[in-house]
């Protein structure tokens, strides 16, 4: 039986905090909670759904005040939010029925590929650049991360952020709060099949969920006020470590 004393609670918080914060810079958060919630004694697939619930606070947080704080743009997220959203169902439905060991192998080696893509791109400052894919093929896109997310999960930011990036020519700020918006739809996505199957462990979630609501707060606005400067290298490195990590376990 798993303790739930007010250590336990106040080692959650902490740690959906810190998920929160790098989260909102440069994605990453499930790879810091999900093995600490599996190290508490969850089943993989209860830590993954809790994860969700903590993660729709983090994201939900992060792309509310960048919309608040961001000039406004002409880009369009609401069809490109309901395919995520669509497709995380399907992905978490998938996930449910088979085994994912062949996924979770892949993850490291996209993950390298993305942090030299970063470290070694240079226009990546204020200004945005020239489109690079139609609109359509960019929805089949996100299509694909979204499953992704709800199928696996780590490193789904990650990916939104290149999408941004590099096929749709947008600067890392206003990247950053694409990717939120279409984070928070594969989240919620997601969560709700979770909470269908009884797989969501509600109390963690929703003390995790206070933690990264300040984490992705505090994230979000050191983004704002470094752009660039900040979401580069915490890209790189999150990305790095990432793999790192999935690659020695």
């Amino acid at each position: 039986m798993i303790e739930t004393d007010l250590s336990l609670y106040l080692i959650i918080f902490c740690t959906a905090l810190i998920a929160g914060f790098i989260d909102s810079i440069a994605g990453g958060g499930g790879l810091i909670v999900t093995p600490v919630l599996l190290l508490l004694g969850l089943p993989p697939l209860n830590a993954l759904a809790t994860n969700k619930l903590q993660a729709v606070f983090g994201t939900s947080t992060a792309s509310l005040n960048y919309r608040s704080k961001l000039p406004k743009n002409n880009f369009n997220l609401i069809s490109l939010f309901i395919v995520s959203f669509l497709s995380s169902i399907a992905g978490t439905i998938f996930i449910t029925k088979i085994d994912s060991d062949l996924l979770l192998k892949a993850i490291p080696y996209l993950l390298i590929v993305l942090a030299i893509f970063f470290a070694l791109k240079k226009d990546l400052e204020s200004l945005d650049r020239k489109e690079l894919m139609s609109a359509n093929l960019y929805i089949f896109i996100v299509l694909l991360i979204g499953f992704y997310d709800g199928a696996i999960g780590p490193g789904t930011g990650t990916f939104f952020m290149i999408a941004f990036v590099s096929l749709k020519g947008m600067n890392l700020v206003t990247a950053n709060y694409n990717t939120k918006v279409l984070n928070f739809a594969s989240n919620l996505g997601s969560l709700i099949i979770f909470i269908y199957l009884d797989l969501v462990n509600i109390t963690f979630g929703l003390i995790m969920g206070a933690g990264q609501v300040l984490g992705a707060y505090l994230g979000s606005n050191l983004a704002l006020l470094k752009g660039s400067k900040i979401i580069k290298p915490t890209l790189v490195s999150v990305s790095l470590l990432m793999s790192i990590r999935i690659l020695i376990t």
